[in-house]
């Protein structure tokens, strides 16, 4: 019943419904580990889809202005009560629009399930009461960090407009994370000739990978005294370049936020302030070049949607991809190659076009107050033993 509202919500605003391959060359669109396959007659490694993005940008660029999907995505990696390999999403996309006129979207919808649902705007989850009766919150990930380590109003401004790599790290409580992790997001925009200057790089056939071992070695005699050094020296190598220190931090903000913060927003909220560095596809601000225009909609503790203004400049499109595959040379087997024919396509010419992806499931279960991913699948995966 929810998923016929949703088809009906977006069939009456003038949105066509369409359906993109399951099978693809490269996968794309997320940052995701494929299921891998082989076409047999033709002889193609295939894999399943990660997400319907990149085939629903052709369709723009194609002149269909109002798309949408609804279907099953395919994700090689962990099971938890929020996720399963495979789960449905809704992906869709406007033209002549930007990522604020889907936040109006969003709300819309979000509110119209709520009244289906419950009659009222107000409704319980996991022993919560959430009220969706006003105008939902829109906040940065710096801002809510500030109020995490409670800043005060001079403190949560600078952490605004921070741009200092070492001031970023030095917010990070290195027992709480994988203790590398910090390190290869500020390797990730960085040259093979700068990164030789702060970690040995090694080449390993035709491909790269980053050699961890000193740095462990150091990690583990004191990990906040190698940190330290680090953001220094990176700060230092790029002060004349104030974008990418700035790039850097603000996707450390955004390692903080997605292992102290997100799970901690219950009342329906969109999140803003993303680096470019984690929104490869997202068209970057006017005001702000390490900014992308972007949310995630979250509520009772989940990600519920992700949306932005798309990147439309295939030049820097592809630089972005490339960015991407260094980081997979790198280590990072998570990131997908280089797709020319989606680079093709945007040449031809994309509109100005905003879009977003729902995960469908999580809505259910936000909606049925359930405890679990498992109880809104029919057939949900398990652990065998």
């Amino acid at each position: 019943k929810i998923i016929n509202y949703i088809q009906k919500f977006f069939n009456n605003n003038d949105f066509i419904e369409v359906e993109t391959p399951i099978l693809m060359d490269i996968p794309g669109g997320a940052v995701a580990k494929p299921f891998l396959t082989h076409h047999n007659f033709l002889n193609e490694d295939l894999s399943l889809r990660i997400a319907t993005e990149l085939y629903l940008k052709r369709l723009i660029i194609g002149g269909f202005e109002r798309v949408f999907e609804i279907g099953r995505i395919f994700r090689n990696e962990g099971v938890s009560s929020k996720h399963n390999p495979e789960f449905t999403t809704i992906e869709f996309y406007k033209s002549y629009s930007t990522y604020e006129d889907l936040m109006v979207i969003t709300e819309n919808l979000v509110k119209k399930l709520i009244v289906y649902m419950h009659g009222m705007l107000k409704f319980k989850y996991k022993n919560k009461i959430i009220d969706a009766s006003g105008t939902f919150r829109k906040v940065t990930i710096a801002k809510l960090i500030a109020e995490h380590f409670g800043f005060n109003s001079h403190q949560c401004k600078n952490l605004e407009n921070i741009d200092s790599i070492a001031d970023a790290l030095s917010l990070i409580n290195y027992n709480a994370f994988s203790i590398t992790k910090p390190l290869l997001i500020c390797l990730e925009n960085l040259s093979d000739l700068e990164a030789e200057k702060i970690i040995l790089l090694s080449k390993v056939g035709k491909s790269y990978k980053v050699i961890l071992d000193f740095a462990l070695l150091e990690l583990n005699k004191d990990i906040n005294k190698f940190y330290k050094k680090l953001g220094k020296t990176l700060d230092n190598m790029l002060k004349k370049d104030r974008s990418r220190r700035r790039k850097i931090a603000l996707h450390l903000l955004y390692l903080i936020f997605e292992n102290k913060i997100e799970h901690t927003i219950i009342q329906p909220t969109f999140i803003t302030g993303f680096s470019v560095n984690v929104s490869p596809l997202a068209r970057k601000c006017d005001f702000d070049d390490a900014l992308a225009e972007r949310f995630e909609f979250f509520c009772g503790g989940m990600e519920i949607a992700n949306a932005f203004s798309e990147l439309t400049d295939p030049v820097e499109q592809r630089l972005r991809f490339q960015i991407q595959s260094r980081s997979k040379k790198r280590g990072n087997q998570d990131v997908s190659e280089v797709d020319e024919s989606f680079l093709v396509a945007l040449e031809t010419g994309m509109p100005p076009t905003a879009g977003e992806g729902i995960g469908i499931d999580r809505l259910i279960m936000l909606l049925t107050d359930s405890n679990s991913i498992k109880d809104v699948i029919l057939f949900p995966k398990i652990r065998m033993k």
